[in-house]
């Protein structure tokens, strides 16, 4: 302290004095003043000019300067630390006594209360009532994946009383309020989306099995198209499947949850599912009969005649028709017949992830090609063995940090069931060729196990030969922009790209090559030859979508392009002959000649005409279609015909990686802290925190 005048031999002051000053200083309050800069700089209220005049031109950032008002008119300049008024509360107790201290402390306070009266005075109005903020809770606790307990933790509920929000009549609701809310925005969930799906004409669903650590679920997600062809998803279950995860259990519940959101098989256009022989087996016995998109018109491709039409999905995939047989009689061994089997409803339209499919072209096609060729499989499992030790160095605490330090980045290694997460982690080590002797030093790795030129010439090939497969299933699994008919054109294009492959001269993975070249023919043989309902449904769905139609037919033998363009012209006649719905009651004609016109068949809202006129219309519209140039799917306004062949068949996902995602919110909610949720809380969490409270 440096003091100016009658203060100058000041050096300590009594213990009574300090006690005093640091009971007002917690107190003091900071105001802002301006300095000769002109910048705004905060100070205390003691220096307002009330008991002492703030002197800017001596003060800085190390010291406050201000003259003594009760001096007056001597000028007596006491200095402090900023922001400190113990200094200035001393000069009062000593220069003026108790009487200054008390005034200035009452003074003190009725600042404070007219600070605080008009903070109140300006205090925002909240309209926000108890529901409304139960509700934002709720939706905190559901969208981070929290317990329902902590909402009653004392230091998440000291954070409202510490914002006052009793003054506004609003309290933190219970668990039990919060748990009750939650229940209300689920019905309110399903009771949108089951409005929403009654307006909606075609439907397309994903289903799945998810097993947690004691308990299984099943979970279903629906897509439709909007007006303005924007597909909306949503997720309508994660219902707790109890036992046997048998195909009777998942058509009886699959119909249950169907039937809760009013879906039919009319409405639902196809359900998409993995190649699990369970879930086979259970379109199998209880899918209809006849494909939804199955055109009856006598213009279809001759070879569909010679086949058994009770079978209406792939023809190849992870397990054979007779280990799907081989299924269905276990199940009846083991269960016999449920009483209600006879009135079980039938299950929609079935299709095999085609994602899923592609993915054991690479993981369980390649594994029997490592066993049959003796010679390729020593030298992968070698090379896959010395990428093993990085990934498993890089799951290390300790080298994971000298990985980073070399690198720059870490290593991600492969998933389990994913193989497109090999194919992705083996590019990641062919990116750091010239940094892995440097870095195998740095892990003290032995060099055996160090990758050479040689095993990285190896991953290159392989990643050379994997990258048409992993780029179309990456590509497959989307959600928003990937249609049924680019699963044809984009299956023909894969085949190319793996032809070219195969003649290249590959010094290391000409048979990868080869046998991802015949796995993809095998299995998906019926849409490279149009054997099935369903793969002509996707040639229907390529040809409707504007930016596809017929460019993909050149890749296609020419034997095939007219039965095609027929089974087109097929799909559009049949849409011609539903009686439009458009038509208003205040359109029709009822004047006194409308009774001779409507006898005379010469009515404009009679009945369509049939036969080679429809045809005809049919080809002409097509015709039309093929020769604009647009590629915007604003092109299918023009085509009220094609739009509507084109919701019907696009609206179909090639995959089922939306029900997956789902299953990712999931995972996260089952967590330990989550695990005593029950049933159904837990599936209107994780569908509240999957629709993203859209619903």
């Amino acid at each position: 302290m440096s003091v100016n005048g009658d203060l100058s031999d000041l050096e300590e002051m009594p213990e009574e004095v300090e006690v005093e000053v640091q009971a007002i200083d917690r107190g003091e309050q900071l105001r802002e003043t301006g300095d000769t800069g002109g910048s705004v700089r905060k100070q205390m209220t003691i220096v307002d000019g009330k008991f002492f005049t703030y002197i800017a031109e001596l003060s800085n950032n190390k010291k406050t300067v201000a003259t003594c008002k009760k001096c007056e008119p001597r000028a007596v300049y006491i200095s402090g630390a900023p922001l400190v008024s113990s200094n200035f509360i001393k000069h009062l107790k000593i220069k003026h006594g108790n009487e200054a201290v008390a005034e200035y402390t009452a003074y003190l306070k009725a600042r404070k209360e007219n600070v605080k009266g008009d903070s109140r005075k300006h205090r925002p109005k909240v309209n926000l009532n108890q529901a409304d903020m139960g509700a934002l809770i709720s939706k905190f606790v559901v969208s981070a994946q929290i317990p329902f307990r902590a909402v009653e933790d004392p230091n998440f509920i000291k954070i409202f009383k510490e914002l006052h929000i009793e003054s506004y009549g609003l309290k933190v609701p219970s668990r039990f309020m919060v748990v009750k809310t939650i229940d209300k925005m689920f019905q309110k969930n399903n009771e949108t989306l089951t409005n929403i799906l009654r307006e909606t004409d075609y439907v397309c669903a994903t289903a799945d099995i998810w097993s947690g650590k004691k308990r299984s679920f099943l979970g279903v997600t629906v897509h439709w198209f909007e007006n303005n062809y924007e597909r909306k998803s949503a997720a309508i279950a994660c219902r707790r499947f109890k036992n046997a995860h048998t195909y009777i259990k998942i058509a009886d519940l699959l119909s249950v949850i169907f039937a809760e959101f009013g879906l039919n098989t009319k409405k639902v256009v196809a359900v998409v599912t993995d190649n699990g022989s369970n879930f086979v087996a259970a379109f199998k016995k209880f899918g209809i009969k006849r494909i939804a998109l199955q055109f009856e018109d006598p213009y279809v491709l001759p070879n569909d005649s010679v086949r058994d039409e009770t079978v209406d999905t792939f023809s190849s995939g992870s397990e054979s028709d007779d280990e799907v047989e081989q299924a269905l009689r276990n199940d009846m061994c083991e269960e016999g017949v449920p009483h209600g089997m006879n009135d079980l409803a039938c299950l929609p339209n079935h299709i095999r992830c085609c994602s899923h499919t592609l993915n054991l072209c690479a993981a369980a096609d390649v594994k029997k090609l490592l066993s049959s060729n003796p010679a390729f499989g020593s030298q992968h499992r070698l090379i896959m063995s010395k990428c093993s030790e990085l990934w498993h160095c890089a799951s290390r605490p300790k080298s994971a940090e000298v990985i980073h330090e070399v690198l720059g980045h870490t290593l991600s290694g492969p998933g389990v069931t994913r193989w497109n997460s090999l194919f992705d982690s083996l590019n990641q080590v062919s990116g750091i060729r010239n940094k892995c002797s440097h870095l195998c030093r740095a892990l003290k790795i032995k060099t055996q196990q160090c990758l050479s030129d040689g095993d990285f010439d190896y991953i290159d090939e392989y990643i050379e030969c994997s990258k048409p497969l992993a780029m179309l299933l990456d590509l497959l699994q989307g959600e928003q922009h990937v249609y049924f008919g680019d699963v044809i054109p984009s299956l023909f294009s894969l085949r190319r790209k793996l032809r070219t492959l195969v003649e290249k001269d590959q010094q290391y993975c000409g048979p990868l090559a080869q046998n991802y070249l015949n796995s993809v023919e095998t299995r998906f043989k019926e849409f490279f030859e149009f054997s099935t309902p369903i793969a002509q449904t996707g040639a229907v769905a390529a040809f409707a979508h504007p930016s596809i139609k017929k460019r993909w037919l050149k890749h296609v033998t020419n034997g095939y392009h007219d039965g095609l363009l027929r089974m087109f012209t097929a799909a559009v006649v049949e849409e011609m002959t539903v009686p439009s719905s458009e038509t208003s009651a205040s359109t029709v004609d009822e004047s006194p000649r409308a009774s001779i016109l409507k006898f005379c068949d010469l009515d404009d809202n009679g009945p369509v005409s049939s036969g080679p006129d429809l045809k005809t219309s049919a080809q002409q519209q097509i015709l039309n279609y093929f020769m604009d140039n647009s590629k915007d799917l604003t092109l299918l306004d023009k085509f009220a015909t094609i739009k509507t062949v084109f919701l019907k068949t696009n609206v179909i996902l090639p995959s089922s990686a939306p029900v997956e995602r789902l299953f990712s919110f999931a995972t996260m909610t089952n967590a330990p802290k989550s695990n005593r949720l029950s049933d159904k809380n837990f599936e209107s969490r994780v569908i509240l925190k999957a629709n993203g409270f859209k619903f």
